[in-house]
């Protein structure tokens, strides 16, 4: 999850459509509360990984805010 989706998501190389295909991916992902739970439980509650939801969600925060802006909409046109 976090070389493929989170990845295609802070790479300034990633065109549009690969990172609207990483929003869908981890839309779906999130449709599911099981899943959610799972990567929480799995990821962020252990000491040796990353904290992946919260990795994904500070992604997610920047995209609301507009910090990933720019980046979508050049590779929009």
């Amino acid at each position: 999850m976090e070389h493929v989706f989170i990845k295609l998501l802070e790479s300034n190389n990633s065109n549009f459509s690969h990172r609207m295909f990483s929003l869908q991916a981890l839309g779906k992902i999130f449709k599911l509360p099981r899943a959610v739970l799972e990567i929480y439980v799995n990821y962020d509650c252990t000491l040796d990984e990353e904290c992946l939801m919260e990795k994904i969600i500070n992604i997610l925060e920047k995209i609301s805010l507009g910090r990933y802006l720019k980046v979508f909409i050049f590779y929009n046109i």
